[in-house]
Protein backbone atom coordinates (compact mmCIF):
# COMPACT_ATOMS: atom_id res chain seq x y z
CA UNK A 1 0.00 0.00 0.00
CA UNK A 2 1.07 3.43 -1.16
CA UNK A 3 2.68 5.32 2.23
CA UNK A 4 0.41 8.35 1.83
CA UNK A 5 -2.57 6.67 2.18
CA UNK A 6 -1.11 4.15 4.81
CA UNK A 7 -0.64 7.42 7.13
CA UNK A 8 -3.82 8.84 6.40
CA UNK A 9 -5.38 5.39 6.72
CA UNK A 10 -4.32 5.33 10.05
CA UNK A 11 -4.78 8.80 11.18
CA UNK A 12 -8.45 8.82 10.32
CA UNK A 13 -9.06 4.90 11.07
CA UNK A 14 -6.25 3.99 14.10
CA UNK A 15 -4.79 0.53 13.84
CA UNK A 16 -6.78 -1.46 11.80
CA UNK A 17 -5.68 -4.31 10.94
CA UNK A 18 -8.37 -5.30 8.62
CA UNK A 19 -10.16 -3.05 6.87
CA UNK A 20 -14.36 -3.51 6.63
CA UNK A 21 -14.97 -5.73 3.25
CA UNK A 22 -17.40 -2.31 1.48
CA UNK A 23 -13.77 -0.28 1.72
CA UNK A 24 -11.51 -2.43 0.06
CA UNK A 25 -12.41 -2.02 -3.19
CA UNK A 26 -12.53 2.14 -2.59
CA UNK A 27 -9.17 1.72 -0.79
CA UNK A 28 -7.16 -0.76 -3.60
CA UNK A 29 -8.71 2.57 -6.20
CA UNK A 30 -7.32 5.08 -4.16
CA UNK A 31 -4.30 3.13 -3.82
CA UNK A 32 -4.04 2.52 -7.31
CA UNK A 33 -4.53 6.78 -7.89
CA UNK A 34 -1.86 7.49 -5.54
CA UNK A 35 0.48 4.81 -7.65
CA UNK A 36 -0.42 6.50 -10.69
CA UNK A 37 0.18 10.47 -9.40
CA UNK A 38 3.34 9.08 -8.62
CA UNK A 39 4.19 7.84 -12.23
CA UNK A 40 2.99 10.81 -13.47
CA UNK A 41 4.89 12.58 -11.24
CA UNK A 42 8.42 11.19 -12.19
CA UNK A 43 7.35 11.06 -15.65
CA UNK A 44 7.03 14.93 -15.62
CA UNK A 45 10.66 15.27 -13.46
CA UNK A 46 12.21 13.42 -15.92
CA UNK A 47 10.70 15.25 -18.60
CA UNK A 48 11.66 18.78 -16.87
CA UNK A 49 14.94 17.38 -16.37
CA UNK A 50 15.84 16.33 -19.95
CA UNK A 51 14.06 19.80 -20.88
CA UNK A 52 16.10 21.48 -18.88
CA UNK A 53 19.33 20.28 -19.75
CA UNK A 54 18.23 20.71 -23.78
CA UNK A 55 18.17 24.26 -22.81
CA UNK A 56 21.03 24.33 -21.23
CA UNK A 57 22.38 22.78 -24.92
CA UNK A 58 21.17 25.03 -26.97
CA UNK A 59 21.95 28.12 -25.22
CA UNK A 60 25.12 27.20 -25.07
CA UNK A 61 24.77 27.01 -29.05
CA UNK A 62 23.07 30.10 -29.20
CA UNK A 63 25.65 31.81 -27.13
CA UNK A 64 28.65 30.34 -30.06
CA UNK A 65 26.55 31.43 -32.59
CA UNK A 66 26.24 34.65 -31.27
CA UNK A 67 29.99 35.04 -30.87
CA UNK A 68 30.61 34.07 -34.53
CA UNK A 69 28.29 36.23 -35.74
CA UNK A 70 30.10 39.10 -33.70
CA UNK A 71 33.72 37.96 -35.43
CA UNK A 72 32.09 37.40 -38.59
CA UNK A 73 30.71 41.07 -38.11
CA UNK A 74 33.73 42.75 -36.96
CA UNK A 75 35.86 40.65 -39.99
CA UNK A 76 33.06 42.38 -42.38
CA UNK A 77 33.29 45.76 -40.55
CA UNK A 78 37.48 45.61 -41.17
CA UNK A 79 37.14 44.22 -44.40
CA UNK A 80 34.95 47.10 -45.61
CA UNK A 81 37.27 49.60 -43.58
CA UNK A 82 40.27 48.55 -46.01
CA UNK A 83 38.29 48.85 -49.05
CA UNK A 84 37.03 51.91 -48.71
CA UNK A 85 40.43 53.31 -48.04
CA UNK A 86 42.15 51.51 -50.62
CA UNK A 87 39.31 52.54 -53.04
CA UNK A 88 39.38 55.85 -51.58
CA UNK A 89 43.12 56.53 -51.98
CA UNK A 90 44.37 54.84 -54.84
CA UNK A 91 46.18 56.77 -57.08
CA UNK A 92 44.51 55.22 -60.21
CA UNK A 93 40.63 55.95 -61.39
CA UNK A 94 38.13 53.63 -59.85
CA UNK A 95 34.57 53.03 -59.96
CA UNK A 96 31.70 50.22 -59.31
CA UNK A 97 29.41 50.41 -61.64
CA UNK A 98 25.70 49.28 -61.65
CA UNK A 99 24.73 46.71 -64.70
CA UNK A 100 23.05 49.84 -66.45
CA UNK A 101 25.84 51.71 -66.61
CA UNK A 102 25.12 54.06 -63.80
CA UNK A 103 28.08 55.29 -61.34
CA UNK A 104 27.62 53.80 -58.37
CA UNK A 105 30.78 54.95 -56.39
CA UNK A 106 33.67 56.73 -57.80
CA UNK A 107 37.50 57.83 -56.61
CA UNK A 108 39.02 60.69 -56.51
CA UNK A 109 41.21 59.61 -58.91
CA UNK A 110 38.64 59.06 -61.56
CA UNK A 111 36.92 62.43 -60.92
CA UNK A 112 40.40 63.93 -61.45
CA UNK A 113 41.00 61.71 -64.74
CA UNK A 114 37.45 62.94 -66.39
CA UNK A 115 37.28 66.46 -65.27
CA UNK A 116 33.73 65.57 -63.37
CA UNK A 117 32.91 66.01 -59.57
CA UNK A 118 31.60 63.00 -57.72
CA UNK A 119 28.08 64.53 -57.53
CA UNK A 120 28.31 64.94 -61.96
CA UNK A 121 29.42 61.39 -62.16
CA UNK A 122 27.04 59.70 -59.85
CA UNK A 123 24.27 61.45 -62.00
CA UNK A 124 25.34 59.82 -65.41
CA UNK A 125 26.59 56.55 -66.60
CA UNK A 126 30.22 55.33 -67.67
CA UNK A 127 28.74 55.64 -71.67
CA UNK A 128 28.07 59.38 -71.39
CA UNK A 129 32.03 59.96 -70.88
CA UNK A 130 33.52 57.68 -72.40
CA UNK A 131 35.14 58.16 -76.19
CA UNK A 132 32.75 57.13 -78.62
CA UNK A 133 35.82 54.79 -80.20
CA UNK A 134 36.10 53.08 -76.54
CA UNK A 135 32.57 52.76 -75.82
CA UNK A 136 32.06 49.66 -78.15
CA UNK A 137 35.16 48.15 -76.28
CA UNK A 138 33.73 48.91 -73.08
CA UNK A 139 30.43 47.53 -73.69
CA UNK A 140 31.60 44.29 -74.66
CA UNK A 141 33.62 43.97 -71.04
CA UNK A 142 29.72 44.82 -69.85
CA UNK A 143 27.99 42.33 -71.57
CA UNK A 144 30.69 39.53 -71.25
CA UNK A 145 30.33 40.10 -67.25
CA UNK A 146 26.60 40.12 -67.48
CA UNK A 147 26.24 37.13 -68.88
CA UNK A 148 29.32 35.79 -66.43
CA UNK A 149 32.20 34.89 -68.63
CA UNK A 150 34.32 37.04 -66.62
CA UNK A 151 33.91 38.74 -63.31
CA UNK A 152 35.99 41.84 -63.50
CA UNK A 153 37.83 43.88 -66.08
CA UNK A 154 39.60 46.94 -66.88
CA UNK A 155 40.87 48.98 -69.41
CA UNK A 156 42.73 51.93 -70.47
CA UNK A 157 40.11 54.43 -72.49
CA UNK A 158 39.73 57.90 -73.40
CA UNK A 159 36.93 60.02 -71.95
Amino acid sequence: MHKLLQRQLSHHLGSLTELPEPWTAFIEAVNAAYEQADADRALVERSLELTSQELVQRNAALRQDIVERQRAAEVLRESEERFKSAFGYASIGMALVGTEGRWLQVNQALCDIVGYTEDELLAMTFQAVTHPDDLEADLAYVRQMLAGKIRNYQMEKRY
